[in-house]
């Protein structure tokens, strides 16, 4: 049975007559590697818009919803660094990447709660600016609060590791289990 392409089905999908350019196959995935480069020039160049990328929660529910949330992540986090440092057989490098994840996933989840909580304690009038929140400013808040407050706002410092010593677990577990 013949693919797409005319070739054969197969180990090496070698093409019946004359192979297609090496344009024509050898890009991302089986496209074309014109159409990808010329797909990333266009995206490169199109003008960026505002990515909107702070989340409100219009009533009391989603916010409850949204740290209830937080809590659940942050038990699960801490549920699994500690089977993970009870077990002897899961010592490998994997498994290390992946409970210290766990631990900063915990400690991102406190923190992004704890941020939440400041945020909705503090009244309206604290904050000054325009009506976009990216251009807010604590103007009128006791000096630990504010701290706190632009503290916790840093979360990413502690996620963004959280992820990638996720992604470096799951890699070296994909190593030693092929």
């Amino acid at each position: 049975m013949a693919d797409f392409m005319g070739g054969r089905r197969g180990k090496n999908m070698a093409p019946e007559r004359g192979g297609p350019p090496a344009a024509r196959c050898s890009g991302w995935r089986g496209m074309p590697r014109a159409l990808v480069v010329v797909a990333a020039w266009i995206l490169t160049v199109l003008p960026a818009r505002e990515a909107l990328a702070i989340q409100s929660h219009g009533g009391a529910e989603g916010l409850y919803v949204h740290q209830i949330g937080h809590l659940l992540f942050l038990g699960m986090a801490v549920v699994l660094a500690l089977r993970l440092r009870g077990n002897p057989e899961l010592s490998s490098r994997g498994w290390r990447c992946i409970k210290a994840s766990c631990l900063l996933f915990a400690l991102w989840n406190a923190m992004a709660f704890v941020g939440h909580c400041l945020e909705e304690v503090m009244p309206v009038g604290v904050f000054v600016g325009g009506t976009n929140p990216w251009s807010w400013v604590l103007a009128d808040a006791p000096q630990w609060k504010a701290l706190l407050f632009y503290t916790c706002k840093l979360d990413h410092l502690l996620a963004v590791p959280a992820m990638f010593l996720f992604l470096q677990g799951l890699r070296a577990l994909d190593k030693e289990n092929p």
